[in-house]
């Protein structure tokens, strides 16, 4: 029995989608304590990382990513101390939550080390590096992490908006993105992108994921209710403002609220819809 069969009683209960999703979720709500860290995902390869119109691996799963990859270094990277003794790593405790088998510090260090070594810091980041250049097995470990926490946010539209905000930042800040050999054709002359053609998977999910209601009136856009259900896919961050065409940047209106909804407005609603009606 798995330890999400058995309600995750051990330690590591910690490694559960909820946990990681916090963790994302308080770091857009609050990035000054994270500023530093976050240099390297704000500051750095935005042409190349956010550019391409509506990836799968939507940039939500990139800044998961970031975070959780970021957070388990950091942790263990200070975990050792003066004891000398190999700990049991963040990202063990995250394996064996996710069944992946091959991440074991004792082991590698027992392999890797002479006998009479003593366990330091370094030891912990020589680890991490190999994980990262030929671990299958961290691979598949941050891509389990990220696909159940993507799950759980990409329905908090708010948390959405923080994110795409952030993104503009960069767009706005970017240096005649046009003129890039590679995805300059992507941008108009004034340095936004372009809008390109929202891809039938994108529309559908952000549909059940807004369960077919206008985000901000509610109005009824299945037709099920109504023959009147002009459906608009919204860009919560405006491309005029440096938003980006990703499938986290969208958002379900009806004609309506998109026409009133002016272009340097970015505006959504984190109302979520009952699964059923109670008496």
């Amino acid at each position: 029995m798995t330890s999400r069969e058995t309600g995750l009683t051990d330690e590591r209960r910690h490694f559960s989608t909820y946990y990681f999703a916090n963790i994302v979720c308080n770091v857009l709500r609050d990035p000054f304590p994270y500023i530093r860290n976050l240099d390297g995902f704000w500051g750095s390869e935005f042409v190349t990382r956010f550019s391409e119109p509506f990836p799968k691996w939507s940039a939500l799963h990139a800044f998961i990513e970031f975070v959780v990859t970021d957070l388990l270094f950091e942790e263990d990277g200070k975990s050792v101390g003066d004891s000398g003794k190999p700990p049991k790593l963040w990202v063990e405790y995250a394996a064996d939550f996710y069944g992946i088998e091959n991440i074991d510090f004792k082991t590698w260090l027992s392999e890797a080390r002479e006998p009479s070594h003593v366990c330091c810091d370094d030891d912990v980041y020589d680890f991490y590096s190999e994980l990262q250049v030929a671990g299958e097995e961290y691979e598949n470990l941050i891509s389990e992490i990220v696909d159940d926490a993507f799950s759980v946010l990409f329905s908090h539209r708010s948390l959405l908006l923080d994110l795409n905000e952030g993104i503009s930042g960069g767009i706005t800040d970017l240096d005649a993105p046009q003129s890039d050999p590679d995805f300059g054709h992507l941008f108009t002359p004034k340095g936004r992108l372009k809008r390109a053609h929202v891809p039938e998977w994108a529309s559908r999910a952000v549909f059940y994921r807004d369960r077919g209601r206008c985000v901000l009136c509610d109005k009824d856009l299945t037709g099920l209710l109504s023959p009147d259900f002009s459906r608009h896919m919204d860009h919560i961050v405006a491309l005029a403002n440096g938003g980006i065409n990703d499938v986290t940047n969208l958002q379900l209106l009806c004609e309506a609220c998109n026409l009133q909804k002016l272009h340097f407005r970015s505006s959504t609603r984190d109302k979520l819809q009952p699964w059923y009606e109670r008496p």
